[in-house]
């Protein structure tokens, strides 16, 4: 936000990502919705599951998957709004 650079460790915990959801939904009120998206974002279901039900967003959430992680999926889905599942065939 705000043009700065924060170095983070890895793994984030939850409540850093929420701070920092926060500070670009505050500096940008424009922002309608956050896409967790990546390589394949159930791989972290237990992280994404901790982050939604401590501090939900307070735009709508989009999940962007593969679909083929289940593992966690009731619990990730509790706190989002909407599912992009890309289905591959074989």
């Amino acid at each position: 936000p705000g043009g700065e650079r924060e170095v983070l460790g890895n793994p984030l915990a939850p409540e850093t990502l929420a701070r920092i959801v926060a500070r670009f939904l505050d500096e940008d009120p424009s922002i309608a919705m956050i896409a967790i998206t990546g390589g394949e974002p159930m791989v972290q279901a237990g992280f994404l599951a901790a982050w939604l039900a401590s501090s939900p967003p307070r735009v709508a959430t989009l999940l962007e998957t593969n679909a083929i992680v289940t593992s966690g999926l009731a619990d990730v889905l509790a706190g989002v709004d909407l599912v992009s599942a890309d289905v591959k065939l074989p």
